[in-house]
């Protein structure tokens, strides 16, 4: 992969391993990232803001990960994941959303070209 963005003169990018993370997700389905983008942000942003069973407000981390699962053709709607990761210390016994369109996500050890 990196050798392919090499050659189109793509510089930027980084490539960081990440271990296994814990994270609140949304997720919308939609024919373009954008029209669910904000929604799903704010969804997540009142998670970290009290919007969670213990009314707890959890300091906002990066990286914010939004994963896309294409559809099956050129005009198809897809599924669009947003996460916002958890701070470490929340890691052991994440704190559960209220909202039930929310949910506590692991994600598994990764490699991700980032810029």
């Amino acid at each position: 992969m990196l050798s392919c963005l090499l050659e189109y003169g793509m510089t930027d990018w980084e490539l960081r391993r990440y271990e296994a993370t814990k994270w609140v997700a949304t997720n919308a389905t939609a024919m373009s990232r954008d029209t669910v983008n904000s929604d799903m942000f704010h969804k997540l942003f009142l998670y970290i803001s009290g919007n969670n069973v213990k009314g707890v407000k959890i300091p906002m981390t990066a990286p914010v990960a939004t994963q896309v699962i294409h559809g099956a053709g050129p005009n198809c709607e897809s599924d669009f994941v947003m996460h916002f990761m958890l701070p470490h210390a929340y890691w052991p016994s994440p704190i559960q959303p209220k909202d039930a369109s929310v949910f506590i996500a692991e994600m598994p050890a990764m490699d991700v070209y980032v810029r």
